[in-house]
């Protein structure tokens, strides 16, 4: 059923529940685990006078993304799971869905950031864009 998983993850705790579930799935199905970090860019107003600053800071925020995934990538790997990662700049939806279409994704799991207003819940801006436009099913997972 599910051949390809994208775990989307920004390294915080509320992504602990996905990387759990995306692993769980990626072993019942024997599917392949993409993780995928996301850096927003800076404002597209950038002068040329900070551009050079602007990409070495990028260039470090990726390695770091990728130091980070590491562990990640060794727990999944350690329950007999391919994975990999990648750490790209973009808006944080935006890449997590291009990453989905580029891998031919069966499912995406990822955390959420929940809001709550009374009794109203509402998800994260992100977890929420994705959903809205992702060709494959989104996991959200609390």
């Amino acid at each position: 059923m599910f051949k390809k998983i994208v775990l989307a993850t920004d390294f915080t705790p509320t992504t602990d529940a996905a990387i759990d579930a995306a692993r769980d799935f990626a072993v019942a199905f024997g599917a392949e685990i993409i993780v995928v970090h996301a850096v927003e860019p800076l404002s597209s107003e950038i002068n040329s006078d900070v551009e050079n600053e602007a990409s070495a800071l990028y260039n470090r925020l990726q390695e770091q993304a990728e130091t980070k995934g590491k562990d990640l990538l060794d727990s999944v790997r350690e329950a007999g799971v391919k994975a990999s990662i990648r750490a790209v700049i973009g808006r944080r939806w935006e890449a997590i869905v291009k990453c989905a279409d580029d891998v031919g994704a069966d499912l995406i799991v990822m955390g959420s950031k929940t809001i709550h207003e009374g009794e109203k819940v509402y998800l994260g801006s992100t977890s929420h864009k994705v959903f809205l436009v992702s060709k494959v099913p989104v996991l959200v997972m609390r």
